[in-house]
């Protein structure tokens, strides 16, 4: 079986991290993971930086060494259990198959090493740095969905997908609608922003043939990207956002762009990234 992986951490988020992700397995029938790692730097003995070129050591050093692992303290241990458990209860409750996994190390190397992966779900705020400054190196390299949490718990009824008729946006949608991951009875809004009336037409149409028989409605936005589709977001006050994993093209902004333009950090609503 699939699972949805959840990534815990101590923030104001959990619980609405928690939820998300039992709503995702409930609709998938996957199993949840609920994940909590202490991060650990390793420490490289006589590391003196770094240069172009690569390490630099200190004078004496041979160039062969062990690496050095800091110890997780009993405090972060505990900590990180507890959250875990608080999670599984929660999942308990509500009839959905769950493990916990406490682990110490580097959390995007924990999280590339996890199989069978329906969805990653995790926190975006001020207490997840880690998230939140590795939002491009998570998206490239997950090579799975990941929902972007940034609010409390409330259940999904329509997203909104930045579509361009590329194939990044083709497959975001096609998983949307096969998968049911925020269920069978989705609103959807579509929108591409362009400023070309026929183009912007022909790239819609493709999305009219993909969501045949769906509830959905197609619009054409102009202005900045990022801008125009948070604006038209509120508007209509739609639950999430969701968007390919684009390194290029005119929704690169979205996640590869500056803070201002980072749609991941922006948006108000939990964002759906599918690689």
């Amino acid at each position: 079986m699939k699972k949805v992986v959840v990534y815990l951490s101590n923030n104001s988020l959990n619980n609405a991290v928690c939820q998300y992700g039992l709503d995702i397995a409930k609709n998938l029938n996957s199993e949840v993971v609920f994940l909590y790692v202490i991060n650990i730097p390793i420490i490289v003995p006589n590391f003196l930086g770094l240069a172009a070129g690569g390490l630099v050591v200190g004078e004496n050093s041979d160039m062969i060494y062990e690496l050095d692992e800091k110890k997780a303290t009993d405090e972060e241990l505990k900590e990180g259990e507890q959250v875990l458990q608080a999670a599984k209860k929660i999942a308990d409750e509500q009839g959905v198959s769950s493990t916990t996994d406490l682990q110490k190390g580097d959390f995007i190397d924990i999280l590339l090493n996890y199989k069978d992966v329906d969805t990653f779900v995790m926190a975006i705020c001020e207490e997840s740095k880690e998230v939140e400054e590795n939002i491009t190196t998570l998206t490239r390299e997950l090579e799975h969905p990941i929902l972007f949490v940034n609010k409390e718990f409330s259940k999904v009824g329509s997203v909104l997908l930045a579509f361009d008729g590329k194939e990044d946006s083709i497959k975001a949608l096609e998983f949307i609608k096969d998968s049911g991951i925020f269920g069978l009875d989705l609103k959807y809004h579509i929108a591409t922003v362009n400023d070309n009336e026929e183009k912007a037409s022909q790239i819609l149409q493709t999305a009219r043939e993909i969501l045949d028989g769906k509830s959905a409605e197609f619009i054409t936005l102009s202005g900045d990207v990022t801008e125009s589709i948070i604006k038209y977001r509120r508007a209509n006050n739609i639950d999430s956002l969701a968007t390919g994993a684009f390194s290029k093209g005119m929704f690169a902004s979205f996640i590869f762009g500056s803070t201002s333009k980072n749609i991941v950090k922006n948006a108000l609503v939990p964002v759906l990234v599918v690689d």
